[in-house]
């Protein structure tokens, strides 16, 4: 693994929904950290706890998610917990013998933090640590104290999410989206464009609708200059796509910002007239090489 590391110490049967939905979270929003998570970073014929020992020495920091079965009550009394060959219960105990101020508790699926009476000697410096928890029924708003902590305590750099845009044009945010019938009937005669739903970049919890194009040419000079006219085009009308360029293919995203991030008919009219550009392109380069084959 490379990158910052970050622990997530879990009872399979207890929270691994809430595991792997954080793995998630913490990878999305931080710029170098991977999240370990048993079930999917042990490749098949790794030896688990070699290589967890591992993980766990090598981590920045330790979340220890905590359910309403994180003890692993045995029958006629005990828990989980109390056997030291537990991996839960080892994962926790190293981390504070030799992490110290690396753990932290995160409460999940209505769990409380645990007292110092229900832990066995070994954890009981556990209870004393402040607990975190995440709610499924509000989980950006309990979502974002964790990431907080993380980023203050341990110095995670957050991914760049603000964007700059242009002036707003109070036109353009008059504009009315394409209802969703006509614009499916739109695409049928675009071939280069899909439909994309991603989140919105900038209301949390909201989503944005876009025009989604992918242009492969012969060559590299040949994307490039694709995307030259494409942004004279976009200055021309003050009508911006975001752009991506991969060698050989560039990939547009298309919706009117001003209007909420939703397509308009000026999307619609960018994306016919951007296949435009690139069918005189193709057009050429077959025209110049057919010029040439005649030559020979």
């Amino acid at each position: 693994m490379i990158g910052d590391l970050i622990f997530i110490s879990h009872r399979r049967e207890d929270a691994a929904p809430y595991a792997l939905a954080l793995k998630m979270e913490l990878e999305q929003h931080f710029c170098t950290v991977q999240a370990f998570v048993d079930a999917q970073a042990i490749r098949v014929g790794e030896r688990w706890p070699e290589q967890i020992r591992k993980s766990l020495r090598r981590a920045k920091v330790v979340l220890a998610l905590i359910g309403p079965r994180w003890r692993g009550d045995i029958d006629g009394g005990g828990s989980r917990l109390d056997d030291p060959k537990d991996w839960v219960s080892g994962e926790l105990h190293y981390t504070l013998e030799h992490k110290r101020g690396a753990l932290l508790p995160i409460l999940v699926g209505g769990a409380t933090h645990p007292d110092e009476a229900s832990l066995p000697d070994r954890l009981k410096r556990l209870s004393a640590i402040q607990s975190l928890s995440i709610d499924t029924d509000n989980w950006d708003a309990t979502i974002d104290p964790i990431m907080e902590r993380l980023r203050t305590e341990f110095g995670f750099t957050e991914k760049r999410t603000d964007y700059r845009y242009p002036t707003p044009s109070p036109l353009k945010a008059r504009t009315i989206p394409v209802a969703w019938q006509d614009l499916k009937d739109a695409m049928a005669h675009m071939p280069n464009w899909t439909l994309e739903i991603s989140d919105h970049p900038v209301a949390k919890g909201q989503q944005r609708i876009e025009l989604k194009g992918c242009f492969e040419f012969p060559t590299y000079e040949m994307a490039i200059k694709f995307l030259d006219a494409v942004s004279k085009h976009a200055s021309d009308i003050q009508h911006h796509p975001r752009v991506m360029n991969v060698w050989r293919t560039n990939t547009l995203w298309l919706s009117t910002w001003d209007a909420g991030h939703q397509i308009t008919a000026l999307d619609v009219q960018f994306a016919r007239y951007t296949d435009r550009i690139y069918n005189r392109l193709l057009h050429k380069r077959v025209t110049t090489n057919s010029k040439f084959k005649k030559l020979l």
